[in-house]
């Protein structure tokens, strides 16, 4: 059984490919500027002729506590943005030294951009506490902090952690100008990825057109290591989609045909991840907390659907996935996860507590505990909250 990690993976390492030393974490202040017709661009109050390229370690001195101010007037900039970034270590004889991307901050207003924005990346070291601000904007893919490779040295291996990073939409659009949209409150490839925070209120995602349908949202993902406590919150919002039929888990999963919407993706320790929509249409699969690690446990992950949202595909609070044929028990531990609808909202699909997705014949050994599906229908309520099935634990495929 396949996934989507290998290319959510291999797009955000494609935007870390320079070889630039660090030097500093003092801090700077940037703003990049276009107030009128091209090419009059400024860039901290200086007339520029064009601004081209990335805006990375070619104009940061710095690589922590940066904050870059971007203000379009409704035009658009070709490149990437960074608030900090490091694509490499340093070494000073046989010390090996790993600088981190934290506590920079992006702000983006009116415009449209092309590429990718990201609040901190460093390829080896931590990316913390960064935050990105999008308002009034339209773009494809961000990420609030990004840690995106791994060195061993003397048998050893050094990577960075992804945490408390943040990435907050207003008023704005996702759109597949460049490739497939991403976006993450934190990414990391081997290292953690905790308490990471993505939020979107009243914007729209996609359009009814786009055969560009992997558009992922995700509050915090580890392609190798743990997902604990991220959060996606999505309030008076809309995604759309060109499919007319229900996204389910099945045409997600295999046919790789519809978007999605993670709290946390990760390895073995899945925990306390949560997605909250309120009042919004969304016409894609949710999951809290996502794995397709064996032997891995999740717990506490949680899907609160309220207001007056209308949830069109699959629900899950947790989701494990495991493409492991034959090769002897899985040690699967779910526990206390859950799904919560509230007030007017109805989800056309299934709603699952928790669900384990194996090969067939593999056996699925392991607990499954507490998982659960909340219904909170009114008092004469005439329609169905859920069209679909409700499970409070459900085993896919395996013996």
């Amino acid at each position: 059984m396949k996934t989507r990690n290998s290319f959510q993976l291999t797009l955000l390492s494609a935007a870390l490919l320079a070889v630039v030393p660090a030097v500093s974490n003092a801090g700077d202040t940037y703003k990049i500027e276009h107030t009128g017709k091209s090419p009059y661009w400024y860039f901290n109050g200086e007339l520029q002729g064009s601004v081209v390229g990335a805006f990375d370690n070619g104009e940061l001195k710095n690589q922590s506590n940066n904050t870059v101010n971007v203000v379009l007037g409704g035009n658009t900039f070709n490149g990437s943005i960074f608030g900090g970034r490091v694509t490499d270590y340093t070494q000073n004889g046989n010390t090996y030294i790993y600088t981190p991307a934290n506590k920079n901050t992006v702000t983006l207003k009116n415009g449209k951009i092309y590429a990718g924005i990201y609040g901190g990346a460093s390829q080896y070291a931590g990316a913390k506490d960064n935050i990105v601000e999008i308002e009034n904007f339209t773009f494809s893919s961000a990420v609030g902090g990004s840690t995106s490779g791994v060195h061993t040295h003397g048998g050893n291996k050094y990577y960075g952690e992804a945490s408390n990073n943040k990435v907050n939409v207003k008023n704005s659009t996702i759109l597949p100008i460049s490739g497939r949209p991403y976006v993450r409150g934190g990414y990391a490839n081997t290292g953690d990825a905790k308490n990471n925070i993505l939020t979107i209120a009243d914007s729209t995602i996609g359009d009814a057109d786009s055969l560009y349908t992997e558009i992922s949202f995700i509050g915090g993902q580890s392609t190798e290591g743990n997902a604990i406590g991220n959060t996606v919150t999505i309030t008076n919002s809309k995604l759309e989609s060109y499919r007319q039929s229900t996204p389910d888990f099945y045409d997600f999963f295999y046919l790789y045909s519809d978007p999605f919407i993670m709290g946390g993706v990760g390895g073995n320790d899945l925990r306390n991840n949560t997605v909250t929509v309120t009042n919004s249409n969304l016409r894609t699969p949710i999951i809290g907390g996502y794995t397709d690690k064996s032997g891995g446990e999740s717990t506490g992950n949680i899907v609160t659907i309220n207001g007056t949202s209308a949830v069109t595909g699959d629900v899950a609070g947790a989701y494990t996935e495991v493409d492991q044929d034959g090769y002897g028990n899985l040690g699967l531990k779910l526990s206390n996860n859950k799904v919560v609808i509230d007030g007017d909202s109805i989800v056309a699909g299934s709603v699952f507590g928790a669900v384990v997705d194996v090969e067939p014949y593999t056996p699925a050994a392991g607990v499954l505990n507490n998982n659960a599906v909340l219904i909170k229908s009114k008092e004469g309520q005439k329609y169905y909250t859920v069209t679909g099935d409700i499970y409070g634990a459900y085993l896919s495929s395996g013996t």
